[in-house]
């Protein structure tokens, strides 16, 4: 899968922008960052609380995306 990633962070908290030209745009917002002690939260409510105090709109219908099988259903022949 080809993408374009771009982290941005803010007062400590980071997240990640990720462009995939077959599928779009996505946001990634780990509840912890591997390479740090950072954390953004315990819970999916505490992540989205947080991500909104980015100010960015988004679309709020799903929290939860598996990229390689959105990929994978839309390039699969019929």
């Amino acid at each position: 899968m080809d993408d374009y990633c771009y982290t941005f962070s803010k007062d400590g908290h980071e997240f990640i922008v990720e462009h995939i030209p077959q599928l779009g745009t996505f946001i990634e917002f780990e509840n912890c960052n591997y390479d740090s002690s950072m954390t953004n939260g315990n819970s999916i409510e505490e992540l989205i609380e947080l991500f909104n105090t980015f100010d960015i709109d988004y679309d709020k219908s799903s929290y939860f995306c598996k990229k390689a099988w959105l990929l994978i259903n839309k390039l699969k022949p019929e």
